[in-house]
């Protein structure tokens, strides 16, 4: 491995680490299955999304690095004012404290409109493309999987 290469593909092996340190994690959330039949038990597991997504960021961050490693790609400098990143962290810890004060479904729903808006404006999408999806999630988010499970949002 030379240093170059290494360098280069760096990006990818942090993502790649850093999906495998979460589903090592994911995996210590004991299981707590929802009393759902067939193969949605599995699904209803608090551990269930953790482990699907950290394994899903190991796996593209080994496809990243590959590719970097190849030469395919070569690692973009992010665009856009500097404290992007800084207002998106902002407005996720506000929605975090919120939440822990008014309870799930209001915030959650204010989150999901404030951040689609936000990242779809900024990427150009359209208006009414970033409303509708602003509906779909929020009624999946806080009625239809929770009325699937039996849950109880508060």
């Amino acid at each position: 491995m030379t240093r170059e290469k290494l360098l280069r593909s760096g990006e990818g092996l942090v993502v790649t680490a850093l999906g495998l340190l979460f589903l090592l994690l994911s995996l210590a959330i004991p299981s707590n299955p929802v009393p759902v039949a067939g193969a949605a038990r599995w699904l209803s597991e608090a551990r269930a999304l953790p482990l699907l997504l950290s394994a899903a960021v190991a796996v593209l961050g080994g496809a990243h690095t590959a590719a970097l490693w190849r030469g395919r790609t070569a690692p973009v400098p992010p665009e856009g004012a500097p404290g992007w990143p800084a207002l998106l962290i902002l407005i996720t810890v506000a929605y975090l404290a919120v939440t822990s004060v008014v309870g799930f479904p209001v915030p959650t729903a204010g989150y999901l409109a404030g951040m689609l808006l936000l990242c779809g404006r900024k990427e150009n999408k359209p208006l009414p493309l970033l409303l509708g999806l602003t509906v779909l999630y929020a009624v999946l988010a806080l009625w239809a999987i929770p009325g699937v499970l039996h849950l109880r949002l508060m």
